[in-house]
Order: C-alpha cells, then sequence, then structure tokens
C-alpha cells in the first residue's frame, strides 16, 4: 500500500505547553511491552483549507469530511474510503490532492503527554477503556468519550500521519537471572538444547481499526477492537544492571528514559549499539489476542548460550518491540515509518501486552525452561541436581 509523505520532526519543544522534556517522565515498563500510542481521534471528521485540484485561480475552498477509518478502497489514492460533498469524483482519484487534503486537514484529538505528570494514569485509563482486549471493549464499538470533551486539540494532517510527533511511546522490560550461583549453577562447558522465558499474560492491548500506514501519529476511539500483528525481540544487555532496575527501579539511573552525559544508558534507554548487543538476540511475532492467565513462552535458547561461554553464566537480556528507529519523539518500525507485518515491516498500531511480575515490594520473576546438555566434566552429584532444577539429557 502507497503511504503518504509524512513529516519527520525530532524538536519536541514547540509540541509541549511548555519547555517540558519527555524524558523527564517516568514511565514504568516494568512488566509490560510494545508500543503504547499517546494521541487518539475522538471522531472521523476533518477539515481542510484548500486550492481546487480543477482551478488554477489561487481561492481556497473549506473541505469537510468524514474517513471511514479501517475501511480500504483499493481504487482510491492511498486507499481510503473519504466522504465529502466538498471533492469530486475527479479530485478523489488524484493522489496528490488527496495527500494534500489529508495533510493539511484538521483533526480532534486528546493528547495524553500533555497530562504531564498524569499522562501514565491518563493512559493507563485510556488503554482499559478503550484498548484492553476483554469482551467488554470488543463489542463496544463506539465508546463513551465524553470524559474528553473539554480536553480537545485540533492537530494538523502532519502529526496524525507521523509517528515522530511524540505520538507513542516505548514499552520495554528488563531481565536479570545469575545462573553463576547456588547448587544448580551453569558453567563452561554446559550446552544448551533449548530455553525459553515464560511470561504469565495479565493483559492484552490492541488498536481501533485505522488505515495503520498512513494515520501513523494517532488511534481512534471509536470502531472494531483488533490485534495487528507486531514481532518483539529479546537482545542481550551490555550495561551492568542488577535487581534495582527490574523491581522498578524507577528512580535509580538505569531506569530513566534518558540518555546523556553522566547517565547510565548511552543511548535513548538503552537502544543504541552502545546498551545493547543484537547479535545475539532472538524474536517473535504475536498476532492473535493473548488471553489472561496465558503462558507466552519466549525463546532464549542463544542467550543462555551466550551467559554461560561469556558471562559468567549471568544473563541480562531487555524484550522489547523490533523497531528500526527508537527516538523520544516517537518509534517506528522502518526508518520512513511503520510496516505491517503482512508488507514486511515489523508492525503497525497500538499494540503491548503486560505480565505477572510481582509488585512494588515484592520480586516475581518469570519462570526459566532450560534444557541443558551438563559439562563433560560434571559429576553424577552434579547432574542430579541439575535435574532436580532443570530439564537435564544426560548424555550428548
Amino acid at each position: 500500500m502507497k503511504k503518504i509523505a509524512f513529516s519527520v520532526k525530532k524538536e519536541l519543544k514547540r509540541i509541549f505547553n511548555t519547555d517540558s522534556d519527555i524524558n523527564s517522565t517516568k514511565l514504568l515498563t516494568f512488566n509490560s511491552i510494545g508500543i503504547r500510542n499517546t494521541r487518539f481521534l475522538l471522531n472521523n471528521t476533518f477539515t481542510t483549507r484548500i486550492t481546487s485540484n480543477m482551478t488554477e485561480r489561487f481561492d481556497t475552498k473549506i473541505i469537510k469530511g468524514k474517513i471511514n477509518f479501517g475501511s480500504i478502497k483499493n481504487d482510491f489514492p492511498l486507499g481510503l474510503d473519504i466522504n465529502s460533498p466538498d471533492i469530486t469524483e475527479t479530485e478523489k482519484l488524484s493522489p496528490t490532492h488527496v495527500s494534500k487534503i489529508i495533510l493539511s486537514g484538521s483533526y480532534s484529538v486528546f493528547e495524553a503527554f500533555r497530562t504531564k505528570d498524569q499522562s501514565r494514569f491518563m493512559l493507563q485509563e485510556i488503554m482499559d477503556s478503550f484498548f484492553k482486549i476483554s469482551s467488554d471493549n470488543e463489542s463496544n464499538m463506539n465508546p463513551d468519550i465524553s470524559k474528553f470533551s473539554g480536553l480537545l486539540r485540533g492537530v494538523s494532517g502532519k502529526e496524525v500521519t507521523s509517528p515522530f510527533f511524540a505520538s507513542n511511546e516505548l514499552q520495554q522490560s528488563y531481565f536479570y537471572f545469575p545462573l553463576n550461583t547456588g547448587d544448580a549453577q551453569l558453567i563452561a562447558g554446559d550446552r544448551v538444547n533449548s530455553a525459553t522465558i515464560n511470561l504469565k499474560i495479565l493483559a492484552h492491548y490492541g488498536d481501533r481499526a485505522n488505515n495503520f500506514e498512513i494515520f501513523q501519529g494517532a488511534s481512534p476511539l471509536f470502531g472494531k477492537l483488533e490485534i495487528q500483528p507486531r514481532v518483539f525481540e529479546v537482545v542481550r544487555v551490555k550495561k551492568p544492571f542488577g535487581y534495582p532496575l527490574i523491581q522498578r527501579g524507577v528512580n535509580t539511573p538505569e531506569g530513566r528514559y534518558g540518555n546523556g552525559t553522566n547517565e547510565f544508558w548511552e543511548s535513548y534507554y538503552g537502544t543504541g549499539s552502545k546498551d545493547v548487543d543484537t547479535s545475539v538476540r532472538s524474536e517473535f511475532t504475536v498476532s492473535k489476542p493473548l488471553k489472561p492467565g496465558d503462558i507466552l513462552k519466549i525463546d532464549i535458547s542463544d542467550l543462555v548460550q551466550d551467559a554461560i561461554d561469556n558471562r559468567d553464566s549471568i544473563i541480562r537480556f531487555v524484550i522489547r518491540p523490533k523497531m528500526a528507529v527508537y527516538e523520544k519523539s516517537g518509534c517506528a518500525t522502518t526508518t520512513t515509518g511503520n510496516t505491517s507485518v503482512a508488507d514486511g515491516g515489523f508492525g503497525v498500531g497500538n499494540h503491548y501486552f503486560e505480565f505477572e511480575r510481582g509488585g512494588d515490594t515484592v520480586l516475581k520473576q518469570p519462570s526459566l525452561s532450560l534444557n541443558i546438555v551438563p559439562s563433560p566434566t560434571s559429576s553424577g552429584l552434579r547432574r542430579a541436581t541439575l535435574a532436580r532444577q532443570y530439564t537435564v539429557q544426560l548424555s550428548s
């Protein structure tokens, strides 16, 4: 599907009501993984002032119309289903004209990031009420949006079509397993047949029906609730973090979203090559709704083997959505924007899940399932000890 040429805007100061920096907002990504949108469309209407495509005069006309989000009309530019008495049939077939209409349009939105310190709480309420996969939300195509009536803002098409206007935020979770202690510690020479981390799902969040590769900067609060396939990855972390980070340690240096002088991360929230090693990784795709209580088994075989061979059996990794661009202004699955899995990208739309990990004071680590071939030098006692904790293959 052809995309619209959206605007890339990395400097965010003009977006905010004040000089607030999104880096200063502390966000708990303790037990959530994916992409969470922060800008929401309240209705399907738009207003545009544009020069007529069918005249050489310099006067402009006002176009009012509606977009049937999620509907695809293959014979029309961008596949958009636009209804407007102000657009002629000839103009509807002009890709240039349709792009101008979309980019020049004004749209009514609610922007959660503008709520500053309340951002996390407002976002969670929106996610639970409109985007959480549940029988109630899936059956309600037109949820009540009256609570936002006094909080609306008009934004341009440039902002609702670009992922780079603080329209989404990264959700990622870090994991630390020191498997070099205790009776069942792993040692050099052990071989990993298979290894998984097992996440018990608490909630799964999707998006409302949308033309996702066009409207990349906003999610409708109406329409069919669905899961768009998204690719996730498990990546080895280079930085030597420990338990504070995985225990909701947002007040520790490594728990901050920022990067800069004297900060723990050398890239945006530890996403760059100085902080993570993408040569040791695995990936998986989530394309169907996950139910509370489901166990999501994720392959980490290469990471465990790497830790045994090179890291004194200490495993540090992050599970995150696979993206080409990680920035405070927004994340995207390619350098030119979001592309669906079906079209060769890593995913589109609001999509993340939460998993069980205990509370603020009690850490409940997800379990690991390891199938290990012990080192040839292992004694019978060690093999028996390993067998009590892991699945152990007693012969190579």
